[in-house]
């Protein structure tokens, strides 16, 4: 900025000089009669010493000179003028920080002197009060410090240094320091103790090093969110017999953790493998202190296990947040009354509260005065009680919607006790309807004895008057196991109704049907399991014909269904041999058994018997010209035969929801609904 403004200053003080060579002309001129008599005095002319200084001043401080005659005067002005110039041009780049009011000859003499490179910074800092420093480029520093708010290295040095020698670093941990406060990381060492930092992987610094592979991923995630554990604190830690054990803190060395087990086991394990114990059971689990791993299985585990001997201090199930966990108790419990259900909130956890969720979100939908539908979700692993939960939802929504939204829970819990049933109420039905479903599309597996081996979504309407009364029902299957039609595991069974019919059959059913023992139909002998111990046949038979009867299907046509069923269990007996033949291999039906198995088919089925061996021995080829019967050989035909079966069997199941879904009174106008959807159970192997 001085630079810049030194040429200013020449023009400023040229102007100045001009001005005062014409007044000291001027003067000349008028005075040249009294310079003629001043002659002999003023033999040689006055040197005056000119200062940069204001024009005013300069004007002031000039004398005017004597010549002898008006050339020589103006001669001499000229002089004058040119050599004014000059040595205020010349004085003021020699003295560039002198104050401009300083008029005086000696300190004018005193700044025409040249200064040294120390006295130039001198000056300069003394004029911008920066502090000066006897290093070499120290004000430059200082100055560009203070001007961008910079710390000088001395300054990081000192920081840094007493850093290292209060937490102990060495140099590799000094070197790091100075990566974290270049890239302005919070480093290890302000976070953890001296063992944390000499343990610590390069990815506590994930900017100045490369990510993690996927060998260090998994540990870094188990290190990465420590828990506070304290020495005498009860954890958990993970466990050989069990998922998770139970130990105690002994003492505490980096990241790792000496702990005594329940056995008495001495052992360490990695500081993020401690979880610290919950104080509490919750019945939602978002209020618990610890949301991790064994705090929700032990929580769980303490629930389900917290009996007074009748079953009434069992609780399988907890909330988490608005999802119901449910774990199945393997008996009968007692459901709480409706009355402390309906219009409440804060209601223990229960099937019966997620229902009245929905209810109340379908009823009272925030921000419109539309009904919102909604969707109860059943989903877990095979043998979770899915099944079980999804019709504890439906008795509840039933009996809810029979009274709408304006009836209190007494009253509710009053009319459904003194209530008759009979079968042409809707609500009767839809419970009727559970054991049709399941006879015809449940089985017995090795982890569930009542196992549903498709999907359901059932969709419950309400009326859109305004009391959202119970007014229809539909049911939507999907995804039925046919191929356990055929075939059955070690230890699992058919689908129910087979062991059911044969169970329950009058003696005039079992002649006409020609029923055998399990044992002596294909289809049921292959897994060697034929009674489920859990499950009671004969009772429920009788409980799929009350059904059948509830949902409108005579006998005529009861005796239609089994009819069908039976036939499908001699399909299966159906055997077959092999014979050459001039077109090669074929199937065919030697063995007397067979051939009663085929005529005793047919004849349930209600087709002739040429036809069905013709359909399960041959396939035909059709040309452009004509159609050609190929016969099938053994293999091919057992394929036959089997996909004849699982197609009927699919045919009769979807026929028999239809009937279901027609006695329901399902409404095709878009009524406000609740669904709910039991999805089949997931394993893992």
């Amino acid at each position: 900025a001085a630079k810049k403004a030194a040429p200013e200053s020449k023009k400023k003080e040229q102007a100045t000089a001009t001005a005062t060579a014409t007044a000291t002309a001027t003067a000349v001129e008028a005075e040249v009669e009294v310079a003629k008599k001043a002659k002999a005095k003023a033999a040689s002319p006055v040197k005056k010493s000119v200062v940069a200084a204001p024009p005013a001043a300069a004007a002031a401080a000039a004398a005017p000179a004597v010549v002898e005659t008006k050339e020589e005067e103006k001669k001499e002005a000229e002089k004058k003028k040119t050599e004014t110039v000059a040595e205020a041009a010349s004085e003021k780049e020699k003295v560039e920080t002198e104050d401009p009011s300083t008029t005086s000859t000696e300190e004018a003499d005193a700044s025409a002197k040249p200064m040294t490179e120390q006295e130039k910074r001198a000056a300069r800092a003394a004029k911008f009060g920066i502090p000066i420093i006897a290093e070499e480029g120290g004000a430059k520093k200082l100055k560009r410090a203070e001007r961008f708010n910079l710390e000088t290295k001395e300054t990081l040095d000192q920081k840094k240094e007493a850093r290292a020698e209060r937490f102990g670093l060495n140099a590799e941990e000094k070197r790091r320091l100075e990566r974290a406060k270049r890239f302005n990381l919070e480093t290890s060492e302000v976070v953890c103790l001296r063992d944390v930092v000499s343990w610590a992987p390069g990815s506590f610094h994930p900017m100045a090093t490369p990510p993690p592979i996927a060998k260090q991923a998994s540990k870094w995630d188990a290190d990465a969110e420590l828990l506070p554990v304290e020495v005498g604190q009860t954890i958990w830690i993970p466990g050989t017999d069990r998922v998770w054990d139970k130990g105690v803190v002994m003492a505490i060395g980096g990241l790792k953790v000496t702990v005594r087990t329940q056995a008495g086991k001495i052992q360490q394990v990695d500081r993020g493998l401690a979880l610290p114990l919950n104080p509490r059971e919750a019945d939602d689990m978002t209020a618990l202190y610890y949301i991790h791993e064994p705090g929700v299985l032990h929580n769980l585990e303490e629930r389900c296990k917290l009996d007074g001997g009748d079953g009434t201090g069992q609780k399988p199930y907890t909330f988490m947040a608005n999802v119901l966990i449910a774990v199945n108790p393997l008996r009968d419990l007692p459901n709480p009354h409706i009355s402390e259900v309906v219009n409440t909130a804060g209601s223990a956890p229960h099937p019966y509260s997620v229902a009245e969720m929905a209810y109340q979100q379908m009823v009272y939908n925030a921000g419109t005065d539309m009904p919102t539908n909604q969707s109860v979700v059943i989903s877990g692993e095979s043998g979770a009680g899915k099944t079980e939960s999804s019709k504890i939802v439906l008795r509840h929504l039933t009996t809810r919607g029979l009274y709408g939204k304006k009836a209190r829970g007494d009253e509710i819990e009053q009319m459904a006790r003194g209530r008759q049933e009979h079968g042409t109420s809707l609500d009767h039905r839809l419970i009727e309807q559970n054991p049709i479903l399941e006879a015809f599309g449940n089985a017995k597996t090795l982890r569930n004895y009542n196992s549903s081996r498709f999907g359901k979504f059932m969709k419950l309407q309400f009326t859109s008057d305004g009391e959202f009364k119970l007014a229809g029902a539909f049911v939507e299957t999907y995804l039925l196991e046919k191929s356990r039609l055929v075939y059955q595991v070690d230890g699992e069974r058919n689908f129910h109704i087979f062991y059911q019919l044969l169970a329950g059959a009058s003696p005039a059913a079992r002649q006409e049907f020609q029923l055998l023992k399990a044992q002596e139909f294909c289809y049921l002998n292959q897994s060697n399991c034929y009674i489920a111990e859990e499950t009671d046949d004969l009772a429920c038979f009788e409980a799929v014909v009350r059904g059948l009867s509830c949902v409108g299907l005579d006998d005529k046509l009861q005796h239609v269904i089994f009819s069908v069923i039976a036939g499908l269990l001699h399909l299966g007996n159906i055997e077959f041999e092999e014979e050459d033949t001039p077109e090669g291999e074929a199937a065919v039906i030697e063995k007397g058994s067979a051939k009663r198995a085929l005529v005793t088919t047919a004849k349930l089925l209600g087709v002739k018997e040429e036809a069905l061996s013709k359909v399960i021995m041959t396939r035909d080829i059709v040309t452009r010209e004509a159609t050609y019967s190929v016969r099938r050989n053994e293999q091919n035909a057992v394929y036959a035969r089997d996909a004849i079966a699982k197609a009927l069997y699919s045919r009769l199941f979807d026929w028999v929801i239809v009937q279901v879904n027609a006695s329901l009174g399902h409404d095709p106008a878009p009524l406000p609904y609740i669904g709910v959807l039991d999805i089949f159970g997931f394993e893992s192997f």
